[in-house]
């Protein structure tokens, strides 16, 4: 299976090499938008001269002869070829793909912000979820450097949430994001880590010094692996963001330990010495023991169910789409905040659209109804897997 996942550059579409792919019969389609992307360009840097004005033509006609400086259109930025796709495209060079590309992002996000944010390395573990993430953050224009890992390939059953395609099946999640990302910003400086995070590999995902991640971002489902991160993490000072989905909810756990670097794991929801000694090959019983109390109760009464249904109904904790989705929108701001310098304590978050959006949600037969199955579900688990 061709798993080829980074774009190559060339500073002109007659290059050699350009010739040789085109002769092979490796590109398949050119797409040159230049000229519009500098009309785009001149309008983003002179805004108050509109198509209307008298003075647009000729204003934009200078501004076209300084960029293009004698060369012709072909000439300036650069041709990305995009080998599983078998394109070749025109494109502004990096600092003006940014300036294009973020453009509707002002004063929603100042250009401070925005510098930092894309500034930032960022990790992402774990590309079911994750992926819906790292879209996100890079839609957004963020984490210009990233790390991305995952074990896994695509199969159908991830088809529900994860945004990809049948033509990927097989595939490996980090190169389906790998692609994802490039397509969106062919300038990433991205790592992609497609054995996952592991004892080998542990050290480079987090970095030291000037390599450092900014920020972690852990949607891992092994329960040993969500521990060791963010052991590494705490060691390290560096945030860790966790969502979780909720049916069609979504909750965000921060954890803060670049500014409390002897903040308990996972808010102390369970002892350290239990996390410590967790093993590498837990049986079901222990896996939902422990989810359990990470996740802990206040989960929506359909995902309770499903979580005591694990292992005998269903193979593994059901997820919808909408959640996915809403957790990497969710995850994106709470990192954007983090990395940008706003107020983003550690602890908690839920994002609920039954609450939003559900009329019957506040009615006191509804509400009642939420803490008997609460109740119940503590007690169920208590009773199969102990306290």
């Amino acid at each position: 299976m061709n798993e080829e996942y980074e774009p190559r550059f060339f500073q002109s579409r007659e290059h050699s090499d350009v010739k040789e792919l085109i002769k092979e019969g490796k590109i398949r389609e050119v797409i040159d938008n230049l000229s519009e992307e500098l009309e785009n360009l001149f309008r983003i840097n002179f805004p108050f001269i509109t198509p209307a004005t008298p003075e647009y033509i000729t204003t934009f006609q200078k501004f076209l002869g300084r960029y293009l400086n004698g060369k012709k259109e072909a000439e300036v930025g650069v041709w990305a070829y995009y080998p599983w796709k078998q394109t070749l495209v025109h494109l502004p060079e990096s600092a003006d793909f940014f300036k294009l590309r973020t453009s509707r992002n002002k004063f929603l996000i100042n250009n401070e912000e925005q510098q930092k944010f894309y500034s930032s390395k960022i990790g992402i573990a774990g590309l079911s979820v994750g992926l819906a993430a790292v879209n996100s953050l890079v839609l957004s224009g963020g984490g210009g450097q990233m790390r991305i890992a995952d074990f896994d390939n695509l199969s159908i059953t991830n088809l529900n949430r994860l945004h990809s395609s049948v033509c990927d099946l097989n595939r490996s999640k980090a190169a389906i994001a790998a692609r994802k990302v490039y397509e969106i910003n062919p300038f990433q400086v991205l790592e992609v880590f497609r054995d996952g995070i592991t004892t080998k590999n542990i050290s480079k995902f987090f970095g030291r010094g000037s390599d450092k991640l900014d920020i972690f971002i852990e949607e891992i489902d092994d329960i040993k692996l969500k521990i060791d991160t963010r052991i590494w993490a705490r060691k390290l000072k560096i945030p860790v963001v966790m969502a979780t989905d909720n049916g069609d909810n979504a909750i965000i756990d921060v954890e803060r330990f670049d500014l409390e670097p002897n903040r308990k794991l996972f808010h102390g929801r369970i002892e350290e010495s239990k996390l410590l000694s967790v093993g590498e090959n837990l049986g079901m019983t222990e896996r939902i023991r422990l989810a359990s109390a990470i996740v802990g109760a206040d989960i929506t009464p359909r995902t309770r169910m499903s979580l005591t249904m694990v292992g005998t109904k269903i193979p593994a904790w059901p997820q919808l789409g909408n959640a996915a989705t809403l957790s990497g929108v969710a995850v994106s701001y709470v990192s954007r905040r983090i990395l940008t310098g706003l107020s983003m304590p550690s602890g908690r978050y839920e994002v609920s659209l039954d609450e939003k959006l559900d009329p019957t949600y506040f009615r006191g037969s509804s509400v009642q109804e939420r803490e008997i199955d609460r109740k119940e579900f503590i007690f169920t688990l208590g009773k199969i897997f102990g306290s």
